[in-house]
């Protein structure tokens, strides 16, 4: 027995071939929550359909990419699942690393100590050696958990050091390695998934500003497009062809104000906060 098709896995269908046809050169950032678009694109369109003959005079209109928007929408819920159903697991490293830099804190104070003390010898922690990202934390937590359970007739007894200690030093040790690894999501299917998304987005958020361009001259007298196709982006509000026709002119004398330069940055480390 075979399950027949949702709406969304049929809408994708109508337009996959459109969505495939996106040049990765194309791609637009996803700089816009996938949820939110899809909503804002059901929204609209019952709104719109009492100016579909007026869209369809318009001679310069992207009209079979209007008309599409349905579709496209259903097939970015598609795609978005999909995409979520395949990949891995990322977790949240750093707070796995925050834990393991105090355990690593912890386990090295205690062992220096019995260093002093001369319970241990002098280079025992010779193989610990302080380094950025999360890797070298790993291994810094591998090497103490070693020389810990390798001394640990001399430790037990002499310190406030436990067994369980080091074998959550070894836990997390492994799990960092195991998680940085999961982090590429490096799966080449996966890869064609990520890509069939990114031009379902890009597709979709074409589409809808087409559909905006085409209302805002349908409703420029009105001025009241936003009520139909409202921006995507609420609190950033771009320039209508009623602003552009009621600015100012600009005047010759007027002073020139020199551009504010922001201040860059310094570059984070893509290992974290450990360097």
């Amino acid at each position: 027995m075979t399950i027949s098709k949702d709406s969304d896995e049929l809408g994708f269908d109508r337009v996959a071939n459109l969505i495939r046809a996106v040049p990765a050169t194309a791609l637009r950032p996803r700089n816009l929550d996938i949820g939110q678009l899809v909503t804002a694109a059901f929204r609209v369109s019952p709104r719109v359909l009492q100016f579909e003959a007026d869209i369809a005079a318009l001679p310069h209109s992207k009209h079979a990419l209007i008309a599409a928007i349905p579709d496209l929408a259903h097939a970015m819920s598609y795609v978005l699942g999909r995409v979520l159903a395949a990949s891995k697991p990322v977790y949240d490293v750093a707070a796995l690393a925050e834990e393991g830099a105090k355990v690593l804190e912890l386990i090295s104070a205690d062992l220096r100590t019995l260093m002093l003390r001369g319970v241990l010898p002098a280079g025992a922690l010779d193989g610990v050696a302080p380094s950025p990202g999360y890797q070298a934390l790993a291994k810094n937590l591998r090497t103490i958990s070693s020389v810990a359970r390798d001394n640990w007739s001399l430790i037990e007894g002499r310190s406030g050091l436990g067994i369980e200690d080091v074998k959550r030093a070894s836990e997390i040790s492994t799990a960092i390695y195991q998680q940085t690894a999961e982090r590429t999501n490096d799966d080449p299917a996966l890869a064609a998934l990520h890509l069939l998304r990114d031009q379902t987005f890009t597709l979709l958020m074409d589409a809808y500003e087409e559909l905006r361009r085409a209302i805002e001259y349908i409703r420029f007298h009105e001025g009241d497009a936003e009520k139909f196709v409202p921006s995507l982006y609420p609190g950033r509000r771009g320039r209508s062809a009623r602003d552009e026709a009621t600015d100012e002119p600009l005047q010759a004398d007027r002073p020139q104000i020199a551009p504010v330069v922001p201040q860059e940055e310094p570059p984070i480390s893509k290992d974290g906060p450990f360097r």
